[in-house]
């Protein structure tokens, strides 16, 4: 994870936006958190790897990610920046 990612606290009780710059090969490892979070890829490519699939991203696209297990990672050779902004929400209900 670069350096403008690790500063990435997630706040209690409030929306807020933050931009990253994660280089290639890094990620986030599978999660899941408390939070509605809205991203947009500005440069460079990643993958949102799900429980069931993955989506390769580019600049432009954009998604929306609501307490699910998920995890992140750069793919190809430059460097990733995404914009995001961070909602409160309660987790997705789990499926039996």
């Amino acid at each position: 994870m670069s350096s403008t990612a690790r500063g990435a606290r997630r706040r209690v009780g409030g929306a807020f936006f933050r931009m990253f710059t994660w280089e290639p090969g890094s990620g986030f490892d599978m999660h899941e958190t408390p939070t509605i979070d809205f991203l947009v890829v500005v440069s460079g490519c990643m993958e949102l790897l799900m429980e069931e699939g993955s989506a390769k991203l580019g600049p432009g696209d954009c998604v929306v990610q609501r307490g699910t297990r998920h995890a992140w990672r750069v793919v190809g050779h430059e460097p990733c920046s995404f914009a995001a902004v961070f909602l409160p929400a309660a987790p997705s209900p789990q499926v039996p």
